[in-house]
């Protein structure tokens, strides 16, 4: 603020309106230097305070408008003064006093003015990725640990193109300190990694996680490509490379096998196609296939499918390879039936008719006899919402097991096993039981000189729950 001008004059009250104007703006985020014009509210008096202020240009005042507003040209009015913006910030702070949330609204927007700014400056090939960042939003306290991200972006920008192939660890521990920093999941930031290869490759962003990884792999990042597997049992391959020479011996050894990213994408097999694959959902289902010498070609995704199920799937697909998925029928199974069905599989024993049959089997076990009988085979309720009737069966009932493998008469859980022969019971120690009082009063039993214990049970399960 200038000597010249009268302190007095700059808090006469006509004008007041004026600076609680300017504190509005302010406490609603805006910077003092934006501060351009602003209508206000001002008596005669008031106006002409104004209007000396700005000399000459408003000699002859400042007209009011018909709702008695003036357009008051702030920026100019500081220049008159001789103000800064800053200096009119502290004037009207002490003033008329401005929130401390409204200065830190200011501080957070000057925060994320001064980041994106940096961000185009660091990052001048990825205007797209900077403008996923500024869409996601940025609040005060994540704007330092946006400012990071953006460094280790523009760390790993700079390394491109790559001399070889490195993995993403050490991507992470060198542009960022940590080797999970770019992690691709949702603690990490390997999300923002894949947008900046996406930009630079050219691409559109990717839709499952094995186009993330190709992404990566393309700017010479590789991730997961050891680590994330799927089980095969019995397929067979036959290509000269090292997988395809894997998998035939594997299916000589009747030995299950792990194949992984790197199998399935650098050295790619070329599958027999004779035979239907039957893709299944839990490691169970390999396990027992073992266990029973089941013979035919089995693929395990284990639920949800990750980028080594997309790459076997889309390799087979593309080879004419004749598939089917079975899973547990509840949701999870039925999206990753969904997910299956885009490359090409029948859905396998998931309908009404395999519920049924699970259903008629009965309870699972019967033993010990004096324990509680499970109240129904292989299910757990699939909603917390007890208007929601539906139940879960899993791949893992014996009736299903049978269906998919082959009936294994060694099985040790068979039902069959797990039920105790009716045991009768005499007339002369026969006491009856509430329930079975109940029974005997509606008709249910006639006579206890021969019954068994499983006599007059009410049903325990059926479909839906």
């Amino acid at each position: 603020m200038t000597a010249q001008m009268p302190r007095g004059d700059l808090l006469d009250p006509d004008v007041r309106t004026l600076w609680h104007a300017v504190a509005s703006r302010l406490e609603h985020g805006a910077d003092p230097g934006s501060i351009k014009t602003l209508r206000v509210g001002l008596a005669p008096a008031g106006r002409a305070v104004v209007a000396g202020w700005l000399g000459k240009a408003h000699r002859g005042g400042l007209r009011a408008d018909a709702d008695g507003y003036v357009k008051i040209p702030v920026a100019k009015v500081l220049d008159a003064l001789g103000m800064t913006p800053t200096q009119l910030y502290v004037f009207v702070d002490d003033l008329i006093g401005i929130s401390e949330d409204a200065q830190s609204r200011r501080q957070t927007d000057q925060a994320r003015q001064q980041l994106w700014n940096y961000a185009a400056d660091t990052l001048p090939d990825n205007p797209l990725l900077i403008a996923q960042l500024r869409a996601a939003g940025v609040s005060k306290d994540t704007v330092g640990t946006t400012v990071a991200l953006v460094e280790a972006l523009a760390r790993i920008r700079s390394l491109l193109p790559l001399p070889r192939p490195v993995h993403l660890a050490r991507i992470g521990l060198t542009c960022a300190g940590d080797p999970h920093y770019f992690d691709l999941n949702d603690a990490g930031h390997g999300g923002r990694l894949v947008q900046m290869a996406a930009e630079i490759l050219g691409r559109p962003a990717p839709d499952n996680p094995l186009a993330e990884r190709t992404y990566l792999a393309d700017i010479g990042i590789h991730a997961d490509r050891l680590s994330q597997t799927v089980m095969v049992l019995n397929i067979d391959a036959i290509g000269d490379g090292p997988t395809d020479r894997a998998i035939r011996t594997a299916r000589a050894d009747g030995r299950l096998m792990h194949l992984n990213l790197s199998d399935l994408t650098d050295h790619p097999p070329q599958f027999v196609t004779a035979q239907r694959w039957l893709v299944v959902e839990n490691p169970s289902i390999p396990d027992e296939a073992l266990s029973r010498r089941h013979t035919g070609p089995l693929v395990c995704t284990r639920g949800a499918f990750t980028a080594v199920e997309h790459a076997l799937l889309a390799l087979a697909q593309a080879q004419g390879v004749p598939m089917a998925y079975s899973g547990d029928l509840d949701r999870g199974g039925r999206s990753a039936a969904s997910a299956a069905g885009a490359y090409g599989a029948d859905i396998h024993l998931m309908d009404e008719r395999t519920a049924q049959i699970a259903a008629d089997a009965g309870p699972l076990t019967r033993l010990p006899a004096q324990v509680p009988v499970l109240p129904g085979p292989s299910q757990v309720p699939a909603s917390s919402s007890p208007s929601v009737q539906t139940c879960t069966i899993f791949q893992e009932h014996p009736a299903l097991l049978d269906l998919l493998l082959g009936r294994d008469p060694d099985d040790p859980l068979d039902a069959a096993r797990l039920t105790p022969p009716p045991q009768p019971v005499q007339a002369d120690d026969w006491v009856p039981s509430p329930g079975e009082r109940a029974c005997q009063a509606q008709g249910a039993v006639d006579a206890p000189s021969m019954r068994t214990a499983s006599a007059c049970e009410p049903p325990r399960f059926a479909v839906p729950c």
